[in-house]
């Protein structure tokens, strides 16, 4: 705990206040040498030593009490209770093989945190949730307000964390699902799906009926071409190994499925949209998110140190009015 809000400027402030009262303070000194160098100039009517001494304490004084003022001192809790508006949206990562290829540099997989990362940094006042998935569906990071923490599980998930190599979006729709069942009371439920839309699901019909029976609103991010890209290998070093080939040694060719995207956001009420180098993608994403009313998130309550700094800068102005009268 701390009595100033700015410890270290508190320390130079001081420091800047305490050289300027002992300049007053040797002004003053010098003064009195000169009267009396003068054979008592201070007895005349105009000049008194004793005043001057009055007000180089008075600005000294003052001077001291601006600087604590300026760190903002602080002391005695005081509880705080803040309201927070806003929406859950949950971004759901697909970290499936097909990910790796370079259709978009420098990976579709990269390419997505950053959007990602965009699109946090334009979307206010949200509750926002991390799920990666492949073949199976994982939450990183449950409902948040917190962005750094956010950001954190996202720099962290790559192709390896709970890969099985393949994409099953039913997985995820059915882990969001979950989700969002733990959160209830909620009347918009967001679900940003970012993935190429390749896609070897087994219920995935089953699942969109589960979604729309929730009122989950699904808006598809489609990461990649349509002309595709073949999937790289790496060796444990992080080093190309070739591009992955079928049973048949045939190249592996990796393709956005834009039909599958679209069909999904608009059977849930979202929207498709295929990311783009600028920020045309974020934006148009932002604009449809918005759309759904901001609810009210738990109150939040926490205790804060009372501001005093009032106190010493009425003092300190006092005591300026004091010199300046005198």
């Amino acid at each position: 705990m701390h009595l100033v809000l700015y410890p270290k400027v508190f320390i130079v402030l001081l420091g800047i206040a305490f050289c300027g009262a002992l300049l007053l303070f040797r002004r003053y000194l010098w003064q009195k040498r000169v009267s009396q160098q003068l054979g008592g100039m201070n007895t005349l009517k105009h000049f008194s030593l004793f005043r001057k001494f009055l007000k180089t304490i008075l600005v000294s004084v003052s001077l001291l009490l601006l600087a604590i003022a300026l760190a903002r001192p602080q002391w005695g809790e005081v509880s705080q209770t803040v309201s927070q508006e806003g929406r859950d949206v949950l971004i759901a990562l697909d970290i499936s093989r097909s990910m790796l290829a370079q259709d978009i540099l420098p990976s579709r997989i990269d390419a997505a945190k950053k959007k990602i990362k965009e699109l946090l940094s334009r979307l206010t006042a949200e509750r926002v949730s991390l799920l990666v998935f492949s073949g199976i569906a994982l939450v990183q990071c449950p409902f948040t307000s917190d962005t750094h923490a956010f950001l954190n599980f996202l720099d962290l998930a790559d192709v390896e964390a709970v890969s099985t190599g393949t994409t099953a979006i039913d997985a995820a729709l059915s882990t969001a699902i979950k989700t969002f069942e733990d959160v209830p009371g909620r009347a918009s439920r967001l679900l940003v799906l970012f993935t190429d839309g390749e896609d070897f699901s087994t219920d995935l019909l089953g699942v969109e009926a589960q979604a729309q029976k929730l009122g989950v609103h699904i808006f598809t991010v489609g990461v990649g071409t349509p002309e595709g890209a073949p999937i790289p290998l790496y060796d444990e070093r992080g080093k190309t190994q070739g591009h992955q080939k079928d049973a048949q040694g045939n190249l592996v060719i990796t393709r956005l499925n834009e039909q599958l995207l679209s069909d999904l956001a608009k059977k849930t009420g979202g929207t498709y949209i295929r990311m783009t180098p600028n920020e045309e993608d974020s934006a148009a994403l932002v604009k449809a998110v918005h759309r759904f009313e901001k609810e009210k998130f738990d109150d939040t309550t926490f205790a804060t140190q009372e501001e005093r700094y009032t106190l010493f800068a009425l003092i300190g102005a006092i005591l300026l009015l004091l010199d300046w009268i005198l």
